[in-house]
């Protein structure tokens, strides 16, 4: 792998988060790190035939947990988003009972749509940083499959 690829992963990440400014990969290994060892949050890394294809992290909070993904550039457009949604909270509701929030910026369209594929129900509109957003949520009854 290119010294200069993970860089450019992070920023392709980051453009949809609402903290979209550019990162140095140093403080993205020093943020992986705290998050890694942070009990209060989970990291699962997806893969495709062993190779990493995209991260579900979730922020657990007192009422709730908040979820986050990332799919890696060359698997996107492959309706892999909604699977590993679904794979992560599964994993997430076995030892979790607390409802799991999305926070989407309006105008992502595919990521809504990933989300309401793999059971997120639409709650509301908000604005998160002045930006507009929806909330969705998936709470562990949705699971049943």
């Amino acid at each position: 792998m290119a010294a200069g690829r993970p860089r450019k992963k992070i920023f392709i990440y980051r453009q949809q988060s609402y903290s979209a400014e550019k990162i140095s990969f140093e403080t993205h290994t020093k943020w992986f790190k705290e998050k890694i060892n942070d009990v209060n949050a989970l990291i699962y890394i997806l893969e495709v035939e062993g190779i990493p294809a995209g991260v579900v992290k979730f922020d657990l909070k007192n009422e709730n947990a908040v979820i986050g993904i990332s799919i890696d550039k060359s698997f996107r457009q492959r309706g892999l988003a909604s699977e590993f949604l679904k794979k992560a909270a599964k994993e997430y509701f076995q030892k979790n009972e607390l409802p799991i929030l999305a926070y989407i910026k309006k105008d992502n369209i595919a990521s809504v749509k990933s989300f309401e594929k793999s059971g997120f129900i639409f709650l509301k509109e908000v604005g998160v940083e002045g930006i507009q957003s929806v909330l969705y949520q998936l709470t562990k009854i949705r699971t049943n499959e």
